[in-house]
C-alpha cells in the first residue's frame, strides 16, 4: 500500500518508505464505528489514515430514499442540507493531532469510500485500504487520509476529533425585492432551540462584470444583494451563525446563441460584511440568472452542532 505525505491515497510512492507504527485504536464517535490503525512518520510530518464505517443496510437506506433526488441534481439549499445531514459520511469533522503535547493542525485530508454495494463500483485503492486493515467487508467504509506538520522526535501522540455544523432549515421562508424598504422576520429553529430575527436593511440588483473563462458559453449575470443583520441569535461558539441562501438555483450555462442550458455548473457570487449606519451588516448574494428578477425568496438554515468532541489517546500514558 503507497503511503505518501501530502494526503492523497493516489500520490506515488516515496523514494524512502515511511516509518509505520502500529497503533490498533479504535473507538465509537458521531453514529459510526473509527479505526486508527496505524501512523506514518515522512520526513515532512505524520500521516494517519482514520477508518470509520456504518452499518451497509443504513447507507442502502439513504441512498434508496434520496437517489431520484441526486441523479436529477435539482434541488434547493434546504433540501440538500437534509440530504446532507442525513448521510451518515458526510458528516464533517475538523481533527487536532497533538505530539508531545503540541497541538498541530492538519495539513492535508484526502478521503476515499469503500461501498460494496451492488452497482457501485469500488476503486482499487480502496480495495488494498480495506485488505490492509482487516475492515469488515459487510460494512461500508471511508477513509481519510491527514496529513499533520511534524520535526522531531514523538513520544506521545493524542488526536481530538471535533464535529462541524449540520443545517436546518427555519421558516418562514421569505421575500425581498429591489428596493424594498426595512423589515424585520421572527425565523423559528425547527430543532426547538433559539431562532432569531432577521433586520433586511436593503435589497438591490446587481450585475456581474468580471469575464467568465469559455468564450463559447454564456452566463447568467444578473443577481440580487440582499442586506441585512441577524439579531437574537445565542451561540457559545461565536463563528457559527445562520446563513441566508437563496430558494432557487442558478441558471445553467449555456452555447452563445443558444436558448438551451448547457449543463449543470456550481455558479455564485460571494458577498462581504459591511458597515451602514454605526452597525455590522451582512450582505448575501442571489443565485445568477439570465434576466433580471422581480422578487429573490430566501430561506435561514441554523447551524447544529450534533457531537461533542473525542479524543483518542494514540501512544503514550494518560
Amino acid at each position: 500500500m503507497k503511503v505518501n505525505y501530502g494526503g492523497f491515497f493516489r500520490k506515488g510512492q516515496p523514494e524512502k518508505m515511511p516509518q509505520k507504527k502500529e497503533l490498533n485504536q479504535s473507538a465509537v464517535w458521531y453514529g459510526m464505528e473509527w479505526k486508527i490503525p496505524a501512523a506514518y512518520f515522512c520526513k515532512e510530518g505524520i500521516v494517519l489514515d482514520l477508518c470509520r464505517s456504518v452499518p451497509r443496510g443504513i447507507l442502502e437506506a439513504y441512498y434508496e430514499k434520496w437517489r431520484p433526488l441526486l441523479k436529477n441534481g435539482d434541488m434547493d439549499p434546504g433540501k440538500e442540507a437534509q440530504i446532507q445531514r442525513e448521510n451518515p459520511f458526510a458528516r464533517d469533522y475538523n481533527v487536532t493531532l497533538e505530539v508531545n503535547g503540541n497541538v498541530c493542525e492538519r495539513e492535508n485530508r484526502s478521503s476515499i469510500r469503500w461501498y460494496g454495494l451492488s452497482g457501485v463500483p469500488d476503486s482499487q485503492e480502496a480495495d488494498e485500504l480495506m485488505d490492509a486493515y482487516s475492515c469488515d467487508r459487510g460494512k461500508a467504509w471511508q477513509f481519510d487520509r491527514i496529513s499533520f506538520p511534524w520535526q522531531g522526535e514523538v513520544e506521545t501522540l493524542s488526536l481530538t476529533l471535533k464535529a462541524l455544523p449540520v443545517y436546518y432549515e427555519g421558516s418562514p421562508r421569505f421575500v425581498t425585492r429591489p428596493g424594498c424598504g426595512s423589515e424585520q422576520i421572527e425565523i423559528q429553529n425547527p430543532s426547538g432551540r433559539s431562532g432569531c430575527r432577521i433586520e433586511i436593511k436593503g435589497c438591490e440588483a446587481s450585475v456581474l462584470k468580471e469575464k467568465l473563462c469559455q468564450s463559447d458559453r454564456e452566463w447568467p449575470r444578473q443577481f440580487q444583494v440582499l442586506t441585512y443583520q441577524i439579531q437574537g441569535w445565542e451561540n457559545s461558539e461565536k463563528a457559527i451563525r445562520p446563513v441566508i441562501r437563496d430558494c432557487r438555483m442558478s441558471d445553467e450555462p449555456r452555447k452563445k446563441g443558444d436558448r438551451a442550458a448547457d449543463g449543470p455548473a456550481g455558479i455564485s457570487v460571494l458577498a462581504v460584511k459591511e458597515n451602514h449606519d454605526d452597525f455590522m451588516a451582512e450582505t448575501v448574494c442571489s443565485s445568477l440568472h439570465f434576466e433580471p428578477q422581480q422578487e429573490t425568496e430566501w430561506m435561514v438554515l441554523f447551524p447544529e452542532v450534533e457531537e461533542g468532541e473525542k479524543t483518542i489517546l494514540l501512544t503514550g500514558q494518560e
